[in-house]
């Protein structure tokens, strides 16, 4: 079961498709799409384009995602303005946290969709360590359920999709104009709900690169897989952060590029 997914409503349109040459009148639907600015502690992190759900859910894991909150625990608490389009973060030890950010120095835009925003910083993350195990098929079971829940994927494309898993069940799966925004979306999920996110692996549609694989690292999620590729600096990253990736699953197939003792059976 699938617990927590919810996406917004896709917008439809009249657009003329052409079939052999032939223009003809049809009605197309497409994702929605929205920005939001999230604060954290009073001051102003970053404005995300997004898709317009899960917005608190998104800042919690991008706050996580990119070290800005250590974990679960310095988080105390949310408000979010939906007209605006504003989160505000609240944390146990503001001091630190602003403190941290100032340290953090220049923001670094990403390849990802929507302006993506990362802090960078990879050489403070310590290495994932968990000895977690999964199968070639049952990575590709969960590839398959993965794609039968992403509902604005099915319906419109355009979008990327990302889960968590864990013991051959999907357990949150979020929908996105951005890859990255999925990745934060189900680990602000996770953390939320409590899950131990070092005992599940991490989903997506779209390519891994190495802000994807920093993320996993962060939250110590040892297995990361993709329909897609990684890069050439994802593969070096996950080698030292020791993440597992795993590419191009399709059908029975799949490529482990990094850490494959994970992989058996």
């Amino acid at each position: 079961m699938i617990r927590g997914s919810r996406v917004s409503e896709p917008k439809r349109y009249e657009t003329t498709r052409y079939e052999d040459g032939e223009p003809r009148e049809h009605r197309d639907s497409v994702p929605a799409e929205s920005s939001v600015d999230i604060f954290l502690c009073g001051t102003r992190i970053v404005t995300l384009q997004a898709t317009p759900d899960e917005q608190v859910e998104l800042a919690v894991g991008f706050l996580l995602s990119e070290g800005l909150l250590q974990d679960s625990s310095e988080y105390v608490g949310s408000t979010f303005d939906s007209e605006e389009g504003v989160v505000h973060i609240e944390a146990r030890d503001r001091s630190a946290v602003l403190s941290r950010l100032l340290d953090k120095g220049e923001v670094m835009r990403t390849s990802g969709c929507g302006r993506g925003t990362s802090f960078g910083g990879y050489g403070d993350i310590p290495k994932v360590n968990t000895h977690l195990e999964i199968s070639p098929a049952i990575i590709t079971q969960l590839t398959g359920l993965m794609l039968e829940g992403a509902r604005l994927h099915s319906t419109c494309g355009g979008v990327h999709c990302s889960a968590l898993a864990r013991d051959g069940e999907i357990l949150f799966l979020s929908e996105d104009i951005g890859r990255h925004n999925t990745m934060d979306k189900i680990i602000g999920k996770g953390t939320l709900s409590g899950t131990e996110l070092s005992s599940c692996i991490a989903l997506t549609t779209g390519r891994v690169s190495s802000e994807m694989v920093a993320k996993c690292a962060r939250l110590c999620i040892p297995v990361i897989a993709s329909l897609s590729c990684p890069t050439d600096m994802a593969v070096e990253i996950g080698k030292r952060l020791g993440v597992t990736i795993v590419g191009y699953v399709r059908g029975r197939r799949l490529t482990v590029y990094t850490h494959e003792d994970r992989v058996r059976g």
